[in-house]
């Protein structure tokens, strides 16, 4: 992550480097060093202006595409076009199974199908994360009578159980998911602060 506090400590020779078409600063760097110049007084015609916000434009689309193509495997009709629906993707469904449990990825999906209106399938999603509430049901002394949660920890041997919980929502997902749907990325920020309120309730008044 680029801080403009860095970029300021360097002169207007360094910071012209930047604006140029060649060079492979990501995009926060090149508006950092722009606005740097035009508060140090430095004038930009209408054409120079244009140019540089083409190259930082550019560059956060190159960004997004290959954001995109990392997740691909994940989420075929992925796209970053503004006019698409904002779903959950599920990359993101995938690292809610995995570190705290499909009952918690299932409502990312639970969402999913409400934004788009099916919600048979949204109900199927939620009751099938439930499922994975059983672990939970365990006591924490039959859990220590087992040799391997107490070497392991008992999160770890869940893992399995969890991974199987993703495969059974993206088998959900696959079956009720219109095929030719193209969805942009919601962010994930909001569902992981809940989380982390959830826990901190827990832990401090249950």
């Amino acid at each position: 992550m680029v801080k403009k506090s860095v970029l300021q400590k360097l002169s207007d020779q360094e910071l012209f480097r930047y604006l140029s078409p060649t060079n492979r600063s990501v995009p926060e760097a090149v508006r950092y060093a722009y606005d740097i110049l035009r508060e140090r007084g430095h004038a930009f015609t209408t054409e120079e202006h244009d140019r540089i916000e083409g190259i930082i434009k550019g560059k956060i689309e190159a960004e997004q595409y290959e954001a995109l193509q990392r997740h691909k495997n994940f989420d075929e009709n992925l796209t970053f076009d503004e006019d698409a629906v904002e779903l959950y993707p599920n990359w993101g469904i995938l690292v809610f199974s995995i570190l705290f449990g499909p009952f918690l990825a299932s409502f990312l999906q639970f969402y999913n199908f409400l934004k788009i209106k099916k919600t048979w399938p949204a109900i199927f999603s939620l009751g099938f994360g439930a499922f994975y509430l059983l672990p939970k049901l365990l006591t924490p002394e039959l859990l220590s009578k087992i040799p391997l949660v107490i070497n392991l920890g008992a999160s770890i041997i869940f893992l399995p159980f969890f991974g199987l919980g993703f495969i059974g929502l993206m088998l959900i997902n696959r079956e009720f998911m219109p095929k030719d749907i193209k969805y942009r990325p919601k962010p994930l920020v909001y569902p992981l602060l809940l989380y982390i309120v959830i826990t901190i309730v827990k832990l401090y008044y249950l």
